[in-house]
């Protein structure tokens, strides 16, 4: 039976399997602490937005103005989304990237093409994607995403409505035959 031992140094104490003594699991330090952001337009109907690094919520909030600018005027309804180099994210990331979310759906953004193979990024982008309304594509690679966004189809062009005729313009008349032709 192990010895009781008090939990004051802020870990429970675990037994080593090796010899069975007692060991103190530690916590896992962060290996990277900063994280990059790069934000730029595909072409027309697409925007790709790559992170790496570690995310945190004030890098987010910095690079929430350089997504906006991207976005433009145009309608965007295609965005990739690239965090297949992502050592992690602090909670506080999260809640600034849904300004980003609701601005892509407010340029009439509908699907989002979402590369990663981080489980808690996957899932906090169903979270925000189904929050805001957006259609959210999991993909293994940014080449598999690149390819759905192909297949979807493009918006369609807007219709332009053409001028009313003038009532002034006649109409040519033709003679109608009075006479019914036999049925054979």
């Amino acid at each position: 039976m192990l010895p009781r031992r008090s939990w004051s140094s802020g870990a429970p104490p675990f037994p080593d399997a090796r010899d069975g003594s007692l060991a103190v699991r530690s916590r896992v330090v962060r290996t990277e602490t900063h994280g990059s952001i790069l934000v730029r337009r595909e072409d027309e109907r697409t925007i790709l937005v790559r992170m790496k690094g570690f995310i945190t919520g004030p890098l987010v909030n910095t690079y929430e103005a350089r997504f906006r600018a991207t976005l433009g005027e145009k309608p965007t309804p295609l965005w990739l989304f690239d965090l297949m180099d992502i050592a992690g994210f602090e909670p506080g990331a999260v809640p600034a990237g849904a300004k980003w979310w609701k601005a892509f759906k407010e340029q009439d953004g509908t699907h989002v093409a979402f590369v990663t193979h981080y489980g808690a990024a996957r899932m906090a982008a169903s979270a925000l994607g189904f929050g805001v309304g957006l259609k959210l594509l999991v993909c293994a690679s940014l080449v598999e995403a690149q390819a759905a966004l192909a297949l979807l189809p493009s918006p369609p062009e807007p219709v332009i409505p053409s001028a009313k005729p003038s009532s002034s313009r006649t109409e040519a008349k033709t003679p109608t035959s009075s006479r019914k032709t036999p049925r054979g």
